[in-house]
């Protein structure tokens, strides 16, 4: 069943054909495990050396297996990484939750971005693009989060390309990844800089507050940079109305989130709540799997780009 829902999401002839997946960096506000990050300590020490560092955790739970599955079925599919927090001692919540980045510590944190990297590459999972941080603009202290302003951002943004031009990564680097509203705020100080305007390899966006034209000012000022909605869902035939209006702003991709839960929408440890996903399946028969309209919609915007693509 799972490798029938696999086929069906990313199949270029036998699916939709999605060609770009979102994958977390550890733990986010939507999973079955307690919150964990790759290098996970007790409270009050630190391991600025990394040398705890591991994605077992991820192993454990049969992530890479089931991305290699997709990967399987559809050998163009993209993926890009997105952390959710920094490691807990890097912050000053202490924690994976709320808190913001210390100063200092965006060295460590470009190298274990790094290491991530490196590990899923190891296990045959190339990562074509990540975030530097998921909402970087909201920190909560009931669920894994990370404030990070945008001089911090450039920091790390620049640590990062040191540490992935040093190391052989052709990973690309996107940054803000957060809501249309903030857009200019935060993405443009950083773009106006020489240095993060070479080393930012694209722009990421949510609408959970904001237009879609302010990313597309961002896209007209900044064209070399290509723009990418991270994370929005939308409904009906208005909805994939607005995926064509991201796309007309210079959107090039369009990233549900998330892909499937249960038929109670979970499981959601975090405050946020969900619609039905596009695969929902049955917690009394897993085997039980249904699709919802959008399912079926956004496949036919999908299949329209792989036509364009194809002539």
């Amino acid at each position: 069943m799972r490798h029938r829902v696999l086929r069906d999401l990313v199949h270029p002839t036998e699916g939709i054909g999605w060609n770009l997946m979102r994958i977390c960096l550890g733990t986010s506000d939507f999973t079955s495990s307690p919150w964990y990050w790759y290098d996970d300590l007790p409270p009050g020490q630190k391991d600025p050396d990394l040398g705890h560092f591991s994605i077992q955790r991820d192993i454990d739970l049969h992530i890479p297996a089931v991305t290699c599955e997709a990967l399987s079925l559809n050998p163009d599919l993209r993926l890009f990484a997105s952390p959710w927090s920094a490691p807990g001692w890097t912050k000053s919540s202490g924690s994976l939750c709320g808190g913001s980045l210390l100063p200092g510590c965006e060295a460590v944190v470009a190298r274990y971005y790094r290491m991530a990297v490196e590990a899923y590459g190891e296990l045959g999972i190339p990562i074509a693009a990540i975030t530097l941080q998921n909402e970087p603009l909201h920190a909560d202290r009931r669920y894994p989060t990370c404030y990070m302003t945008w001089e911090q951002q450039l920091r790390l943004l620049l640590l990062a390309r040191e540490e992935f031009d040093r190391h052989d990564l052709d990973t690309e680097i996107w940054i803000f990844d957060h809501n249309f509203a903030d857009a200019s705020a935060f993405s443009e100080p950083i773009l106006v800089d020489p240095g993060g305007c070479a080393a930012a390899d694209g722009e990421a966006f949510h609408e959970h507050d904001g237009q879609p034209d302010e990313m597309g000012y961002l896209w007209s000022r900044y064209p070399e940079g290509p723009v990418f909605l991270t994370e929005h869902s939308t409904w009906g035939t208005g909805g994939m109305e607005r995926v064509l209006q991201y796309l007309r702003d210079g959107s090039r991709s369009y990233k549900a989130w998330v892909t499937c839960l249960d038929e109670a929408q979970q499981p959601k440890p975090g405050t946020h709540p969900s619609s039905p996903t596009f695969v929902t399946v049955q917690r009394p028969d897993p085997n039980a799997v249904t699709y919802i309209p959008e399912y079926w919609l956004l496949g036919q915007i999908a299949l329209c780009a792989g036509r364009r693509r194809a002539h």
